[in-house]
């Protein structure tokens, strides 16, 4: 797999998979949103509502903060490397693609809390949680079944995926994808070395949640890592990991 190879290759450390935790069936609801939302630079994003969460369609791709400065454009991979301040690039490094696949930011970026208009933020690490357990509990995982979590081809776009054989996995009969409506593009990652990969066939998530603040798991956390989602195309799960702080990856926005 793209992402595990450059992870590793770029990267101390492992990679953690946690499974998924209940959360309160509370909040179990489903219907779709219309509003849309516009951030500082004026770019456009659509929601859907899932349960009784509002989340932005597309992935977050504004230049600035939410205070007007500037969040540092760094394409080149030794100065992205060495990152422990706020960045971003744009997915494959191509601009043009900015409304499909949004930008990718390091972590520093993220915990500035200051990524989001107002009344929306990062989700954290339960808010993702949240998502994955009513889509599990309300008949959303590829087989219809509520015993697991198989619900990436619920969450996944219908286009750009790799095509695979693979049953129940995002590139098997991409038709059937993205009942849920959260509309995930493959649009790849940066690894802790700077080096861009994994378009058509990954995509992944900051949570606000760094791993030392992490309360679902009893493991060593790691002060360089926060807790992110992946989404394999030949995976049949949305995945929960620790990356590495300095790496780029996606943002997704939930309404407060």
């Amino acid at each position: 797999m793209n992402f595990r190879k450059s992870f590793y290759l770029g990267l101390i450390g492992s990679l953690l998979l946690l499974s998924v935790q209940s959360c309160d069936k509370a909040n179990l609801i489903s219907s779709q949103d219309a509003n849309t939302i516009t951030d500082i630079d004026g770019n456009l994003y659509h929601t859907i509502k899932i349960g009784k969460q509002l989340w932005t369609v597309e992935n977050f791709r504004s230049t600035k903060f939410n205070d007007s400065s500037k969040i540092p454009l760094v394409a080149d991979s030794a100065n992205w490397t060495s990152l422990i301040s706020p960045g971003f690039c744009w997915c494959v490094d191509d601009i043009s693609i900015r409304n499909k696949s949004g930008a990718l930011y390091n972590w520093y970026a993220v915990n500035t809390h200051k990524l989001a208009p107002a009344g929306w933020h990062v989700p954290t690490d339960s808010d993702w949680f949240t998502l994955e357990f009513y889509l599990i509990s309300n008949g959303f995982n590829w087989d219809g079944k509520t015993d697991s979590n198989k619900i990436a081809k619920s969450l996944a776009a219908k286009t750009d995926w790799q095509e695979n054989t693979i049953l129940g996995s995002i590139g098997n009969d991409l038709s059937k994808n993205n009942k849920s409506g959260f509309t995930a593009m493959p649009n790849g990652l940066r690894d802790g070395i700077g080096i861009l990969s994994g378009p058509g066939n990954e995509s992944l998530w900051w949570s606000s949640t760094a791993s030392t603040d992490d309360t679902s798991t009893t493991s060593v956390h790691d002060t360089l890592t926060a807790c992110i989602r992946y989404l394999g195309g030949l995976q049949s799960d949305l995945y929960k990991l620790y990356g590495f702080k300095n790496c780029g990856f996606a943002v997704r926005l939930l309404k407060d």
